[in-house]
């Protein structure tokens, strides 16, 4: 509200010094009891172990209460965060690049790097992708992140196959049974314990490289989503090695995201948490263990969360104030002005206040004065309005009034305005109706008097000129009105003169000094 600008701005000196007392109190303290939401996998799923290790040192290393939730995978987990139903998810980068690009979502880590495995057997026959054609396939339940993936590889490829939507240690079962001809799986090497058990208990299981064709296309299209890779040699078995080659294929990430709305804070502290416990996610990524952290977590990522990279570039947030205070040494000098502001604005809010309440009971003495002439003269009074509506115009250009005290002036008119064009809008309708009427009634009288009609034609005529010169009608009203006419004269007329062939041009009307005219030049006059 205007009458607040200047209690608010009094209370700018106190305002400002209460948050930088606060700030400085903040240095050093924890979450406290704040609890944020992260969706992360199915029980027992590499993603739910991920998240299980996230929430354990966002406890341990910044005091943030965070409750992990169980989920079919990426696309679930996407679509909850979108949803606000919760703070953060994990997810594969190439299921979420694409809301990212709309800045709805943000990236937060890189936690592990997740290689497309294409799964198969040495009976299956299968020795390329193309060789999927037409094949049973398992992809994943809907909702995860290997069914997403899955798709785009065979649409690229434009291979058909039958979906198996069956979880990877079902899907595997499937697989040695010759039931399904390959299982797609994306996740990171090694990191999954079922597949790694599956591989070594079950040695006719083989992996299929990608073409090279489909790593350099996506890796070139979107590289922000994919890049090229190998499964090394051995990954999976020492001996017999497994696979017992590299396999050229390509990789996405796993992301910890988030929206661009949740708090910078407990974006910052999240951040922190796992930068500071880097070694302990080598687990997931193992490059982690010896490389530098602050480059692998945030590595091939392009929309970072602001508060994330500030982490990256400066390190706990939490003492942020203490590090601005020490590489700051005008810090006190700052303050002081800030004091010295905060009383100046406190005199100018106040000062604009003042203006502000006259501007408001200027627009009402005026409105008021308008509604007066509403009711029989809306036109004069639109006029009147939009003339104010012109002059606080320009005091808002003039610096006059604030923008607030405008928005509110403007509100007030702009319904005073509207009111003024529904009325001007039914008198007019009213006078075209009106005017309809008599029309009615003119050809009526044409059919059955014409002498009389033809002599109240002008009187008509000239009574669409002045709902013309006095706005009752517009310009393509006044023309599809003495069309009208002249129609039902073009009608009529032919009768009129069979039934009176005496009857010539239309008579003068009295004190008409003008020739006799026919019913056509009376309304072709004006056309």
């Amino acid at each position: 509200m205007v009458g607040q600008d200047w209690h608010w701005g009094g209370l700018g000196l106190a305002g400002s010094c209460l948050g930088l007392g606060l700030a400085w109190g903040l240095v050093g303290c924890g979450a406290g009891n704040s609890t944020v939401r992260l969706s992360s996998g199915r029980p027992d799923s590499f993603y739910h172990q991920l998240g299980e290790k996230i929430t354990q040192v966002s406890q341990a290393e910044v005091g943030l209460n965070m409750e992990g939730l169980p989920s079919s995978g990426s696309t679930q987990n996407l679509a909850r965060l979108q949803a606000h139903q919760v703070d953060f998810a994990l997810t594969q980068l190439d299921v979420a690049v694409a809301a990212m690009e709309k800045r709805q979502i943000k990236a937060v880590a890189v936690l592990s790097q997740e290689p497309i495995h294409v799964i198969t057997t040495t009976t299956s026959g299968v020795r390329k992708l193309a060789d999927l054609q037409n094949r049973q396939v398992g992809i994943g339940p809907p909702g995860g992140g290997p069914s997403y993936t899955a798709k785009v590889i065979f649409a690229n490829q434009n291979i058909q196959v039958q979906a198996d939507e069956s979880p990877l240690d079902q899907a595997l079962a499937k697989l040695t049974k010759n039931q399904l001809a390959a299982v797609v799986y994306v996740g990171s090497v090694g990191g999954n314990l079922t597949l790694r058990q599956w591989f070594k208990t079950q040695a006719h299981l083989k992996l299929i490289s990608m073409p090279p064709s489909l790593i350099n296309y996506l890796s070139i299209r979107e590289p922000d989503a994919y890049f090229p890779t190998r499964i090394l040699q051995g990954s999976y078995s020492a001996n017999p090695p497994i696979p017992p080659e590299d396999i050229a294929t390509f990789s996405t990430s796993t992301v910890l995201a988030t929206r661009a709305d949740v708090s910078d804070q407990v974006v910052g502290w999240v951040t922190w948490a796992i930068l500071d416990s880097a070694r302990e996610f080598a687990l997931f990524y193992p490059e982690l263990q010896t490389g530098d952290a602050t480059r692998l977590l945030q590595q091939g990522l392009f929309y970072v969360h602001p508060a994330a990279s500030d982490v990256y570039k400066s390190g706990d947030p939490r003492s942020a104030w203490v590090r601005y205070w020490e590489n700051n040494n005008d810090l006190q000098a700052g303050v002081m002005i800030l004091v010295l502001s905060s009383v100046v604005g406190i005199v100018l809010q106040y000062w604009r206040y003042q203006r502000s309440q006259k501007v408001m009971a200027i627009t009402t003495k005026r409105i008021t004065e308008l509604k007066q002439l509403l009711p029989d003269y809306p036109d004069q009074a639109l006029q009147g309005i939009e003339e104010l509506n012109q002059e606080q115009r320009l005091m808002f250009i003039d610096g006059k009034i604030n923008a607030e005290a405008y928005d509110q002036a403007q509100h007030r008119t702009q319904r005073f305005s509207e009111q003024c064009q529904v009325l001007i809008q039914e008198k007019r309708n009213q006078a075209i109706l009106k005017t309809l009427l008599l029309v009615d009634d003119w050809q009526a009288t044409l059919q059955t008097m014409p002498e009389e009609a033809l002599t109240k034609l002008k009187e008509l005529r000239l009574s669409y000129r002045q709902m013309l010169i006095e706005n009752q009608v517009n310009i393509q009203d006044y023309i599809e009105l003495m069309e009208l006419t002249l129609m039902s004269l073009t009608t009529f007329a032919p009768t009129y003169v069979s039934e009176y062939p005496l009857m010539g041009p239309l008579t003068h009307l009295e004190g008409d000094s003008r020739p006799s005219q026919t019913p056509s030049e009376v309304m072709n006059e004006d056309r």
